[in-house]
């Protein structure tokens, strides 16, 4: 993992030299040329025509192929995105055991992002994305399939949050009567959490029958990206931070951005 994070921090350190680096001009002059030979043909077939073409000419560039090179870069550029973050972050807790933490933070965070990954497949094979008004028989709804998957939620956190409970990953066991000692603000603000991601969720599962599957689950994974956005601008959770972080922070927003748009666009073939 060290040496990762080092090959990171040399990819960062290379990015403040792209601004004099003749490589990276003869780059974009390639990519000009290559948009240029790609919409030249429709330029002329529109001039043959007579018909007005809108500016939005990237759809043309979107064939089969290149929609799922598309959807791969957006999440590799998220992927890359969420590690700039943890590093972010890691430099900036120095407490005893900080080092510890982060490992164990970053195995149950790798570890809870596989298992999360695999339960959108099962929802979408239940539903019938093509149809949501007259599903076939026996297939669900979105708003059937979110009712049955909350009441899952409901009913596996007694056997999950029973268990971390008794044995947590950092800090003391507690008890079930510690949750009656919170504060009616603290259990609302809880709640309220979980009533905005159900509906997120049950967005996720209404544009499934648009977008599909694949896309509505990748746009959902934005949900890190609003986090970090409170985290740096709302709690000021890295204020003081060095510059270094501070460049960290902002590969981090523009891969996630990219990454996104990526997702979106390769969402429109």
């Amino acid at each position: 993992m060290g040496k990762v994070f080092a090959c990171f921090s040399i990819a960062l350190h290379n990015f403040k030299k792209w601004a004099v680096n003749p490589r990276l001009y003869i780059l974009l002059l390639m990519e000009v040329l290559y948009l240029h030979s790609r919409l030249s043909p429709v330029g002329e077939l529109c001039a043959r025509t007579g018909y007005k073409v809108t500016p939005y000419l990237l759809p043309f560039l979107l064939d089969e192929g290149s929609a799922v090179m598309m959807l791969f870069l957006g999440v590799v550029l998220i992927v890359i995105a969420i590690v700039c973050n943890g590093i972010a972050s890691g430099r900036v807790r120095k407490e005893p055991g900080s080092s510890a933490q982060n490992r164990k933070g970053i195995l149950l965070a790798v570890l809870a992002g596989v298992l999360m990954s695999f339960f959108y497949r099962f929802v979408a094979a239940a539903m019938d994305l093509d149809n949501f008004e007259s599903p076939t028989p026996g297939m669900l709804t979105p708003y059937s399939a979110i009712f049955i998957f909350s009441v899952g939620v409901l009913l596996s956190n007694f056997v999950f949050n029973t268990l971390v409970m008794k044995r947590p990953f950092v800090g003391t066991p507690v008890g079930y009567d510690a949750y009656f000692k919170g504060s009616a603000r603290t259990h609302l603000v809880g709640m309220l959490g979980g009533a905005v991601w159900c509906l997120g969720t049950a967005f996720s599962y209404i544009a499934a029958g648009k977008a599909g599957a694949a896309i509505s689950y990748a746009l959902g994974q934005g949900a890190p990206m609003v986090a970090a956005v409170w985290g740096v601008f709302v709690w000021k959770e890295f204020r003081g931070a060095g510059r270094s972080v501070g460049w960290l922070l902002a590969v981090m927003f523009l891969f996630f951005i990219l990454g996104l748009a990526c997702i979106i666009l390769s969402g429109g073939n």
